[in-house]
């Protein structure tokens, strides 16, 4: 494992990389100074309280800044607790940091060291993506009290099956968020391993039909066409159900990314140009 020094060192080279792209910078004004820190926070779910760890990463100088929570995926259906939850996506909320926006970083209860037992192995991915959504209800409480937050201005973000959370926080409305974004969305339910692929991709897709009804908030869904965890045969027909049930979003199909498209949420220059533009649209952008 790579000591901390060498990390934050490759993140800074991974940062100067990005401005000379201009994957930092574009659509908002950058900020020159971001800083990071590691906190937890108390959080109230179905009546009992919880340790919440997340990483923060904000522009800092003294005014409020539009919010984005982003929050994990997981390992599997019954996956070990990993402490390097907290540490993920660590390009990606380096770039959004550098545009304009402050980054919490979410850990769920029962990964890491957020407490709590495991609870989103729910029946169904309808169940288990509004329980994972319950979390990142409290988050957005939490961060609307900090006063480098704009209070009006937030997207809850999420990858693999925290972008399915991010859909199921969709049917939900909450004063201050904007939209949601789904970044290579599938979700872990009990009987996932005995089910074949195809009665999984169906399950999806009908649950998502279920959040189309009650959906609240635009959504963005990015995918990539050899993501070989949620290939276009099931990402295309969950988005077609959401759609067509009446649910607000934007698809969009990225092209291959290396060996694995369901990895790319980290290689910001990537998709950031199609991030920015949902959040152009729905009024995130720095004023």
């Amino acid at each position: 494992m790579k000591s901390q020094k060498r990390r934050v060192f490759l993140s800074g080279i991974i940062v100067i990389l990005m401005m000379m792209l201009g994957v930092i910078g574009c659509g908002v004004d950058s900020v020159e100074t971001v800083g990071e820190s590691y906190e937890s926070y108390k959080a109230t779910i179905d009546g009992k309280t919880y340790t919440l760890e997340y990483r923060l990463l904000r522009p800092l100088d003294s005014l409020p800044h539009p919010l984005i929570i982003l929050t994990h995926g997981r390992d599997g259906a019954h996956p070990k607790r990993d402490a390097w939850y907290v540490k993920g996506y660590g390009n990606l909320c380096s770039a959004l940091a550098y545009n304009g926006y402050v980054v919490m970083m979410l850990v769920r209860r029962g990964y890491g060291n957020s407490g709590g037992p495991d609870s989103e192995l729910k029946d169904t991915p309808y169940a288990s993506g509004l329980e994972a959504a319950k979390d990142l209800l409290s988050a957005v409480g939490h961060m609307k009290t900090q006063p480098y937050v704009d209070p009006t201005r937030i997207v809850v973000m999420g990858q693999s099956q925290g972008g399915f959370a991010a859909i199921a926080f969709s049917t939900l409305k909450v004063d201050g968020v904007l939209g949601t974004v789904n970044i290579s969305g599938g979700i872990n339910y009990t009987s996932i391993d005995a089910d074949p692929h195809s009665t999984r991709y169906l399950k999806w897709a009908s649950d998502c039909g279920e959040y189309g009804k009650i959906n609240t908030l635009p959504t963005l869904w990015i995918y990539s066409k050899n993501d070989w965890s949620i290939p276009p045969i099931a990402s295309e027909p969950m988005f077609k159900s959401f759609q067509n049930a009446g649910g607000k979003g934007t698809f969009i199909m990225k092209p291959e990314w290396r060996g694995d498209g369901h990895g790319f949420c980290d290689d910001p220059g990537f998709f950031m140009g199609d991030l920015l533009s949902f959040f152009s649209t729905i009024g995130m952008a720095e004023q």
